[in-house]
C-alpha cells in the first residue's frame, strides 16, 4: 500500500480532467471578459473623438478671436492671420492642423468641418472613424455618436465636404 501511494505522488503532471477543467476555466473567463472590454473600447473612442472636437473648438475660437484683435476684421474659411507662433501667416485650416497633430495622423479616416457665422465658431463636428462628435455655440459639447446611431437631444452627421445638424446645411472649411 505504501508503494502504491510513494508511486502516485512520484507521477508529475496533470491528468486529462484537471486540464479539461482549467480550460472550461478559462473559456468561461474569457466568454465574460470579451464584450466588456470590446464595450471599453468603443467608450474610449467615443470620449476620444469628443476631446479632440473640443480641442478643434478651442483652436478654432482662438483662431477667430487673434484675427478679430489683429484686424478688426471677422474671419472667414479663406482669412490668413499671424499666430505669432513662427509659422507666418496660415489659415485657420493650416493653424487647426498645427495646434491638434491627431488630426492628420497618416492613413486616418479623420476631418473636421468648422462652421463659422458673423466671424464667431457656431459649430465643429470631428470624425474619427466610426464616431462622430459636435460642438455646437448653443449647445456645447453634444458627444460622439457612432454612424448610424444618433444622440437623443440632437441629430447631427459628418459627411466629406458639409455638415448636416438639426437640419440644417453648412460648409466646412
Amino acid at each position: 500500500m505504501i508503494k502504491k501511494l510513494q508511486a502516485l505522488r512520484a507521477k508529475k503532471g496533470f491528468t486529462l480532467v484537471e486540464l479539461i477543467v482549467v480550460i472550461a476555466i478559462i473559456g468561461v473567463l474569457a466568454a465574460i471578459l470579451i464584450p466588456t472590454l470590446s464595450g471599453v473600447i468603443e467608450s474610449a473612442r467615443k470620449r476620444s473623438a469628443e476631446s479632440t472636437c473640443q480641442s478643434i473648438q478651442s483652436a478654432a475660437k482662438t483662431f477667430a478671436s487673434q484675427v478679430m484683435s489683429k484686424t478688426g476684421n471677422a474671419c472667414d474659411e479663406s482669412t490668413t492671420c499671424d499666430m505669432d507662433d513662427g509659422k507666418g501667416p496660415q489659415t485657420m485650416g493650416h493653424y487647426i492642423l498645427t495646434q491638434v497633430p491627431e488630426i492628420c495622423a497618416s492613413g486616418s479616416t479623420k476631418g473636421a468641418d468648422i462652421t463659422i457665422v458673423n466671424g464667431e465658431v457656431t459649430q465643429v463636428v470631428y470624425t474619427e472613424g466610426a464616431f462622430s462628435a459636435a460642438w455646437t455655440s448653443t449647445g456645447g459639447t453634444l458627444g460622439a455618436v457612432k454612424s448610424g446611431e444618433s444622440s437623443a437631444a440632437h441629430s447631427y452627421s459628418a459627411t466629406a465636404g458639409a455638415v448636416t445638424v438639426n437640419g440644417d446645411a453648412t460648409n466646412s472649411i
